[in-house]
C-alpha cells in the first residue's frame, strides 16, 4: 500500500481529529451567541465581528462576569443554582480549550496505525523548553466529544436566559430585548435587566 494512503487505523485518527474540531467550533459558536447577548448585538451583524476579535478566555470572562453579578432590581440574587451551573459550564469550556483545543490547534498531530492521535507540542516557559506528548484513542475522544456536547447544552441554556435581558453600557441608552427589571453589573461596567422568574 502506498505510504500516502492511510490504513484503517489512521483513518480512525483522521476522522476523530475532524470530529473534534467540528464539535469545538459548534461550542464556540454558542459561546459567541452568549457574548452577543451580553453586548446586545444578537440581532446585529456586528455581533459576529465583535466575538471574532476576542479569544476564548475573554469570551468566557465576559459571560462569567454577567452571570456572577446578576441581581434583581431590588438587589436580590438570581437563583444560585443557575449561577453555579453556568459557571461550571464556562469553567469546563476553559479547561477543554486549554487542555485539548490548544494542543490540537498548535501542536503536531500524527495519525497512528493504532487509531490513536499522537500530539506533540513544545512550549517555552520560564526560559525553559518543555516537550509535551499525549495519545488520544477512540474511547478518549468519545469522552471528550461528550463533554463538549454537555458544555454546548449548558451554554445554550444560559443563552436562553440571556435572551430576556437588557444590557446598559454607561453612556448609552439601554436596549430592551425582552424588557424587565433584573440588574447585572459586569466588570466592563455594564448593567443587565431581566424580568424576575424568566426561564
Amino acid at each position: 500500500m502506498p505510504s500516502n494512503v492511510p490504513d484503517r487505523g489512521q483513518e480512525t485518527a483522521f476522522r476523530n481529529i475532524g470530529r473534534f474540531f467540528c464539535a469545538f467550533s459548534e461550542l464556540e459558536a454558542e459561546l459567541n451567541r452568549a457574548v452577543s447577548f451580553v453586548f446586545q448585538l444578537q440581532d446585529h451583524p456586528a455581533g459576529e465581528a465583535v466575538s471574532a476579535q476576542l479569544d476564548i478566555a475573554r469570551k468566557i470572562d465576559l459571560v462569567r462576569a454577567a452571570v456572577r453579578s446578576a441581581t434583581t432590581a431590588n438587589g436580590v440574587d438570581l437563583p444560585e443554582n443557575w449561577k453555579l451551573d453556568a459557571d461550571d459550564a464556562l469553567a469546563k469550556i476553559h479547561r477543554i480549550n486549554s487542555d485539548k483545543r490548544v494542543p490540537f490547534a498548535h501542536g503536531r498531530l500524527q495519525a497512528l496505525g493504532s487509531g490513536e492521535i499522537r500530539i506533540i507540542r513544545i512550549t517555552a516557559r520560564g526560559g525553559q523548553l518543555k516537550l509535551h506528548e499525549d495519545f488520544i484513542d477512540d474511547a478518549r475522544m468519545e469522552a471528550v466529544l461528550r463533554e463538549i456536547m454537555e458544555c454546548k447544552l449548558g451554554i445554550e441554556l444560559l443563552t436562553r436566559r440571556l435572551r430576556t435581558i437588557v444590557v446598559q453600557v454607561n453612556g448609552f441608552a439601554p436596549i430592551a430585548v425582552g424588557g424587565g427589571s433584573v440588574t447585572v453589573m459586569t466588570s466592563t461596567t455594564s448593567s443587565v435587566s431581566e424580568e424576575p422568574g424568566s426561564p
